[in-house]
């Protein structure tokens, strides 16, 4: 192999390699802002249903019971 092709593999692996480590860490950034979205949206779904849920007293389930 001549100079000049050992030269060009080299830069052609090196853009790959440095591709595939900013691809992965955009791809972990993304997942983590998913996942604390996806934490923040159930945090106000919980929030909003105790405020919503009216409070029933407990009925015992012998009363309940038709036998």
């Amino acid at each position: 192999m001549s100079d000049r092709h050992k030269r060009k593999m080299r830069v052609i692996l090196i853009a790959g390699i440095i591709f595939a480590v900013l691809f992965i860490a955009f791809a972990i950034l993304r997942a983590v802002r998913i996942g604390v979205g996806i934490k923040k949206m159930k945090e106000e779904q919980a929030i909003e249903t105790q405020a919503k849920e009216p409070e029933y007293p407990e009925i015992p389930i012998s009363e309940t019971d038709p036998e």
